[in-house]
């Protein structure tokens, strides 16, 4: 099961008594303000829940396996999560 924003929106919604729309509003809000900080270059901590940090993938060749044709896949900025001891302890 894969989560989406509509999905952590509706979670919101019910655990803090807010309507959809507002629940809607503020994860979209929380995500630009993350999207912001992390192309600032800023590594965001959340307590109990872990470090949200980018960093860059060089360029590189790719394949297509089916045509086995050859293209350059181009440098790209990732988003990557270390997830915290309380985090791990609650999930195994």
């Amino acid at each position: 099961m894969s989560i989406t924003k509509k999905s952590i929106g509706k979670s919101v919604s019910d655990r803090l008594e807010l309507s959809s729309l507002d629940a809607e509003i503020f994860v979209n809000f929380f995500i630009k303000i993350l999207k912001k900080n992390l192309n600032e270059g800023k590594k965001i901590k959340l307590t109990g829940f872990g470090t949200f940090s980018c960093f860059d993938t060089p360029q590189r060749i790719g394949r297509n396996p089916k045509t086995k044709k050859t293209y350059i896949i181009e440098r790209r900025t990732k988003v990557k999560l270390e997830i915290s001891n309380k985090l791990k302890r609650y999930l195994n």
